[in-house]
Order: structure tokens, then sequence, then C-alpha cells
């Protein structure tokens, strides 16, 4: 990861872009979680408390020690702060029982939730901390204090009197966990008139006090011995077990008017400024001749002063990232030739800064889909960061497309509606591009997308470079490509309308009644859309299972990256892009089948199937990708317009023609009892693998369909002809008349099906050639052709 971000940090330097520096030790709060600011006294004791929202509090920042976990002024304390489980169970059982019933009534009153809390602190007990959680404590709070105040005192400015003061506070009177704790518990406590609490911060409040009280499907008797074994289980949860806190002076201990308070997001600017100068006062010393801290710079070359400790900066959707995290204590040997620790990989301190500056300056929160975005990872569930960031941009100090991000790591979705359509998404940005492009003709955007690979550490998974003048092109051919298929949509969902009731006359009195109005379920359709390359890789990495019952489910089985998609998207190499393509199109042929047939008939038979969201949106991308797919391998044969007169997609046509027509057959004849499969979606897996076998067995199956079908009159609709008349024009490639006898012609199939041929399959069976609810079939339902009845 140190390389990629070694370019993006001297890509950022060559355009003149200078993000601003954020000290290594430097790192913001959380902004999950809402924070608990504690005003101390001139004798260190808590006496005033704030709660402060996660937006707001992720803006504060903390200076961290080489310690995990431990920093100042903001750091994470253990909760529960009180005991009750050695509380006799008469005492407390009650008074558990009223808060937690308060605590479920969305109607109670703040007051009496805050009262019961209260009463509950008063019957309970101080916890005992473990010896880990007391160093912790003392690690923030003393070492870390003592060595902030050593450092600040020679540079502080008058801004920052209010952070020394409280240093001066906290080196004068030693904190420890436990009296701390009591303390603080005591001030939660405390009866305050004037300050009214929401019903979420009571919720906290009641948290951090006594921990989680109730969970979901709890069975154990409140107060119980298994209900304390429980509850201890819940308060170790991760989300559970601990809450930050932020450390500020109280009105009462100072008095500097003219310096911001400690909690605000200005003083946080002021303290990492601060550690800067430091940090360079420190830089700048002339290195003796012992000064272990210089080196030969892996990058540069030149004797330099190396980085000590690599930065863990806080990104966007990843959280810390170590730039370069090895734990050389495992490799004793290493230490043998002076590689322990940071050494390994001996790295200029100033480019390790401007790695991390870069990094924060393109993965930040605020530049989600400018130049970062979350893509799917390389692990089911898991996330990866994408960034996104132009190079050699002569027009602009400065990453300044909004969307450039979006564009190369978007997922449409919302069954092909504009706002979810890569065309549409994409179709500023590439404005943007072109507007730039004359005046830097050489402009390029870089990729890079970091993942984890575990819990401590993280890698970049993808690094790619491309001219803009070839993403222009690419992307015009990517949204031409997907349109290469003929109408193709499925039935999002129904909705019901009520038919206007007719009016009928009653009687010779000439009186007139409206009938009862009959509602009609009408189905809404989506097209196919224009997916983006992310969805090619989405796509295929669901493996599909249909079932008549349970519906369709999907199971996560990774077989195509992200950077595979993008090889296809834009082929800067040739043969690996057709290989690419080739592989894309035999997995999702291989794992979408199943799904698409079943669409199909679905579809054919107008039927409400319960299929979710997700599977309809995977049909409509998968048929783009498809249509995509065919003419990246072959732009010319592979054209809708020459692969929809090949017999291939004619058969898929015909398959889906058959389905009409045995639908219509019982829809009519049997009273809309229709079996569990139609005739061609039951021929239609055949056809996948022998397609002349299964064009023989459906000659033989739909002939007494079809004469049904020719002794009833189709009423005129928008189509003007009933599926058995679409049949016979679609049926003449096949099927040819010789001396009087009907011959199957197969010569034009083949013996083997491609992947290239499937997918023409596929497509002709979901295309839009008829429509049921539009054709209809006049004569008595049930009645038979043998009759001749012909009306």
């Amino acid at each position: 990861m140190l390389n990629e971000l070694s370019l993006v940090a001297d890509s950022l330097e060559r355009m003149g872009i200078n993000p601003v520096p954020r000290h290594p030790r430097i790192n913001p709060m959380g902004k999950n979680k809402t924070m608990l600011v504690i005003g101390l006294d001139a004798g260190a004791t808590p006496s005033t408390f704030e709660f402060l929202a996660g937006e707001v509090a992720g803006k504060l920042f903390r200076i961290e020690q080489g310690s995990a976990g431990s920093s100042f002024p903001g750091f994470n304390i253990p909760v529960p702060l009180c005991e009750l489980a050695s509380i006799d169970r008469s005492q407390v059982a009650p008074l558990l029982k009223n808060l937690i019933a308060l605590a479920k009534d969305k109607k109670a009153e703040s007051t009496s939730i805050r009262d019961a809390i209260s009463v509950l602190f008063k019957v309970s007990g101080p916890r005992v901390f473990t010896a880990s959680q007391e160093k912790q404590f003392q690690r923030s709070c003393k070492q870390l204090v003592s060595e902030l105040h050593d450092l600040l005192m020679p540079i502080a400015t008058p801004a920052l009197q209010n952070f020394m003061c409280l240093l001066d506070i906290l080196k004068k009177h030693m904190l420890e966990l436990s009296n701390f704790s009591r303390q603080l518990a005591a001030l939660l406590c405390a009866p305050v008139s004037d300050a009214p609490f929401s019903r979420d911060d009571l919720m906290l409040l009641q948290s951090v006090l006594f921990g989680v009280l109730d969970w979901k499907k709890r069975t154990e008797e409140i107060a119980s011995d298994t209900y304390w074994k429980t509850k201890a289980t819940q308060d170790k949860q991760p989300n559970n077990a601990s809450v930050p806190i932020y450390l500020d002076l109280a009105p009462n201990a100072a008095d500097f008017t003219h310096a911001k308070r400690i909690a605000h997001a200005e003083t946080s600017k002021l303290l990492n400024k601060s550690l800067i100068a430091a940090s360079d006062a420190q830089k700048n010393k002339e290195p003796s001749d012992d000064d272990t801290s210089m080196g030969i710079d892996a990058f540069s070359g030149r004797r330099v002063r190396l980085q000590d400790r690599f930065p863990s900066p806080k990104i966007a959707e990843l959280g810390n990232v170590v730039l370069f995290s090895v734990n050389t204590k495992e490799a004793p040997t290493l230490f043998r030739y002076q590689l322990g620790g940071s050494k390994i990989f001996p790295a200029a301190a100033t480019h390790v800064q401007k790695m991390q500056d870069a990094l924060l300056f393109l993965a930040d929160d605020a530049k989600i889909k400018t130049t970062c975005l979350p893509i799917p990872g390389a692990q089911s569930g898991k996330r990866d960061l994408l960034i996104a960031y132009l190079e050699n941009d002569t027009t602009a100090k400065g990453n300044d497309i909004p969307g450039m991000a979006e564009m190369f790591g978007c997922e449409t979705n919302r069954l092909g509606v504009s706002e979810g359509d890569f065309s549409e998404r994409t179709k500023n940005v590439l404005q943007l591009f072109s507007a730039k492009l004359h005046f830097s003709p050489d402009l390029g955007v870089r990729l890079i997308a970091l993942g984890t690979i575990d819990k401590g550490r993280k890698q970049a998974t993808l690094n790619r470079a491309y001219r803009v003048s070839d993403i222009l092109e690419y992307a015009r051919q990517w949204n031409d490509a997907a349109c290469n298929i003929p109408a193709i949509s499925i039935i999002s969902h129904f909705e019901e309308a009520p038919d206007p009731p007719p009016t009928v006359a009653l009687g010779k009195s000439g009186k007139k009644r409206r009938a009862k109005a009959q509602t009609q379920r009408i189905p809404v359709r989506r097209m196919a859309g224009v997916p983006s390359p992310i969805d090619l890789a989405v796509t295929i990495n669901r493996v599909w299972s249909s079932d008549p019952k349970a519906g369709c489910a999907a199971t996560y089985q990774r077989a195509f990256s992200i950077a595979d998609a993008y090889d296809v998207f834009i082929p800067v190499a040739p043969q690996i892009a057709e290989a690419k393509a080739r592989l894309a199109l035999s997995l999702l042929v291989a794992r979408m089948t199943n799904v698409l047939a079943a669409i199909g008939a679905a579809k054919t038979a107008q039927r409400d199937e319960k299929f979710s969201d997700t599977v309809r949106e995977q049909t409509l991308k998968t048929v783009a990708l498809l249509g995509l797919l065919l003419k990246k391998l072959n732009p010319i044969t592979n054209h809708k317009d020459s692969y929809m007169k090949e017999p291939l997609y004619q058969l898929g046509q015909l398959l889906a023609l058959a389905d009409s027509l045995h639908q219509q057959y019982c829809k009519h004849v049997r009273d809309n009892q229709r079996p569990s499969q139609l005739m061609g979606n039951a021929l239609f897996n055949t056809a996948l693998e022998q397609p002349k076998t299964a064009l023989a067995r459906l000659a033989e199956r739909i002939a007494p369909y079809q004469a049904w079908a020719q002794n009833y009159k189709c009423e005129d609709g928008s189509y003007g002809i009933c599926p058995a008349g679409k049949i016979k024009i679609c049926a003449k490639r096949f099927i040819e008349e010789v001396n009087g006898v009907f011959h199957v012609r197969t010569d034009e199939l083949p013996e083997r099906m491609s992947d290239e041929d499937k997918a023409k399959l596929l497509i002709g069976y979901l295309a839009d050639t008829y429509e049921p609810d539009e054709e209809s079939v006049s004569g008595k339902a049930g009645a038979s052709s043998k009759e001749g009845d012909v009306s």
C-alpha cells in the first residue's frame, strides 16, 4: 500500500495540491456514537457534562499515544460504571422492572425515566475495574498528559490556554479510573432542574451507568442468576463495552474568555498545528553521529530522518488504516539484522507525512462520490474504498469533478430507473472530462482501492491508471454495447386500479344504478438500463438457485474481481480484455440461467411471482450485460441487428411464444388451471444444451394447441396477431412444407452450444415479442376445437 500512496502523494504535489497536513498522532473522534463531554473543576473532579451528537463529535480531534486505545483529551471509558449483580435481589428486581418498563413505554415522561435511573443508582455499588483497564486509563490521563505538557509548553499560544490549563490540573491531581468513575456516576445522577434530556440521552445515560438491562428474546427472569450471566455477556459486546468521553474545563475552573473551549473544532485544529510545529522543530535539529532516527529512505535513496512509527489515519468506510503494519516481534531474526519495527521498511518521515495527508485529502467522508466511494469488497459483506483522482491536471489545483468516483464505483439499482442508469449518472462527469481535456491533453485518472485483510490490516486491492481520452471513448462504447439487446422488460410489481362501473337500466321505470366496480391488477414493467462496470462483478459473483416454493436465493462466490471488470470496461490490453470478457460471459450464463428462465416463465404467464427486488434488478442487469459482452467479443456478428436474425435467437422467441400459447390455452380451455411449467419453459434447459432435440419435441407438443388457436378469432389489438399467428411466422425458419408434409429443419442449429449461443437464446426467450394481457381470444371458455366453433 505504501507504493500506491507514494504515487498519490507525488501526483498531488506535481499538480500543486497541498492538502492540510495532519500530525500522525491526531485522529478524529468517532462520528457514529454520541459522546459525553465532561467538565473538570480545578480539583480534577467531574462537575458538568453534556451530550454531543456523533456528527459534531466527529469534528473533534484526539491525540493518540503509541499504545493502542490511549488518547487525550478524548478516549473510551469502560462501562457500565455501576455494579448491580451483588445487590440483594428483592431490592434491585422491582427497580429494574420499573426502569425497563419505562424504557419500553414510548409515552413515558423523561422526568419519570430520570427519577427511575436515580433511584436505581442509589442502591447500586461501584464497579471494580481490571488492572489492564486501570493501566489504560493511566496511560491516557497521566503518561500522555505529562508528555503533551512538556511538548507543548514551549510553543503554547494564548489560544491554547484552556487546553494547557487542563493539562496542568491533571498533572497536579493524578486521576484514577475507580475514583473518576464513581464521581462521574454521581454527577450523571445528580438532579438537574434546568437541563431537560431527550429520550435518546436518557437511554445512553442508562447504558453508561448500568449497561444493557434488556435484550431481544430475553427469557431470563430479571435479577436472577441466569439474567446476570447473560447481562455480563451482553455488556462485553464491542458496541456496549465502552463509551467515548471528552475532557474539558468546567466554567468555574478557568476564565480564559479569549480562548475557545477544548471541545471545539477550532481548538482541535490548533492542537494539530501545534503538534506539527513541535515535530518540525525536532526534525530541524542537526542530527548527531549516533542518531538512530537517520537512515536511507527506501523511496529516494537519500540519508534522511526516518519515520519511527507509521501513522494510522481514519478515512471513510475503513476507519483507521495503518499505512504499514508488520509484527516484527514474531520474527526474531529481523532484530538480529537491526530490522525491527518500522526499520524493515525505512521511509522518510516527511514523505510518510505527505502520504498520510494525501490519503486524508482524497478519502475524507466529505469527498464521497467525488474522490472516494465504498465498493463491494473481495469478502462477502465487506466493503472496499475506491479512491479516484486526476493526474496531470493543469486546469485547477484540486480534484473538483463531482461524481468522479461514483462513475467508476457506482452500482445501478432501482430496477433500471434513470437515477440508477450508468449512462445517466456519468453524463456530467464525462462532459467535465471533455472540457478539461482541451487544456490538459495528458489528463489521466488513477484508481486505487483499499480493502480489509483482517481486523488490523488493510491493503491495496486495485491500482489502475487510465488516460481520460480513453475513458471518454470506452464509456461511449460501453453505453452503446449495453443497448445491444431488443426491447426487454420485466414486471416489477402490480398496481390495483378499479374499472369504471357500467351503468345498468332496471325495470320499466327507467331508473338506473351503477354496478359495483371491479378491481383490475395492472402489471408495471421496467426496462433494462445500462449497468456499470461494478455491476459486472457484482452480478457474476452471485450464484442463484431457484425453487418453486422457496423462490430464488443467492450465495456469494467470488469468481470475478472489480479489477477484472475494469479490464473489460477499458481494454488497455486487448487480449486480456477479450479473455476476461469470455470468462465473464461464461460465468454469467452459468450462474443466471435458472433465474432468467424463472423470470421468463412468470413474464409470459403474467403471474405475480414472489421474486425479490434484488432478483428483478439482477435480471435487468444480466440481460444488458449479455448484450454488452456479446458486442465486446464481436462487434459485427454479435450486433443485435445480426443475431436477432439468427436461428438461436428465433428459437428463444419460439419457446417464449409457445409459453404464451400454452398460457392462453389454459386460460380459455382449462379455466386458468396451469401446469407447474409451461411448454416452452419445460424445454428451455434442453434447448441450452441440445437445441435440435428441443425443437423436435416442441414441434410434437405444440400441434394440438396450434390447432385450437386456429379456430378462434383474435380481437383486434395493438399487436394485431394472436400467439398462434406469431408462432407461425417465427416457425417458418424451422418448419417447412414439402408435398403437404411438414418437416422440422434443424440444419441451422449447432450440435454444441457455445456461451455466445446460449446468451442469444436467453435474450430471445426474454425479448418483448408479445403482451398476453392485450391479446384476447373470443369464444366460449372451455370449448373444444373439434367442435369447429368459429366466432
